[in-house]
C-alpha cells in the first residue's frame, strides 16, 4: 500500500474521535499459510479455504434496504424503531 491517508511510522494520522490519539491503517493480503520444518505435515492437510461470498452479503444488504425503506414510510414505523432502540 503507498500513500493514502493511513499515517505511516513516521507521521501517524491523529483520529479526533478517539482524543487524538496517533493511529495507523494497514491493509494486507493473505497469501496462504507457511510454516517452518518443526510443525507436523499433516496438520493442514483437512483444512479448505473459502472465498468470501459477497452475493449472500449483498442480498442481505437489500434486505435491510428494504425494511428500512418500509419503517420509514409513515410515523408508525419510526415509533417502533424507536421503542426498539429504548
Amino acid at each position: 500500500m503507498s500513500g493514502g491517508t493511513g499515517g505511516s511510522a513516521s507521521r501517524p494520522s491523529e483520529v479526533m474521535a478517539l482524543n487524538r490519539i496517533k493511529c495507523r491503517v494497514v491493509s494486507q493480503s493473505c497469501k496462504g499459510c507457511f510454516t517452518c520444518s518443526e510443525v507436523p505435515a499433516d496438520l493442514w492437510k483437512d483444512y479448505k479455504r473459502y472465498d468470501y461470498d459477497f452475493d449472500t452479503y449483498h442480498q442481505f444488504w437489500t434486505q435491510r434496504q428494504a425494511q428500512n425503506e418500509t419503517e420509514e414510510a409513515n410515523p408508525f414505523g419510526y415509533a417502533a424503531v424507536y421503542v426498539q432502540i429504548r
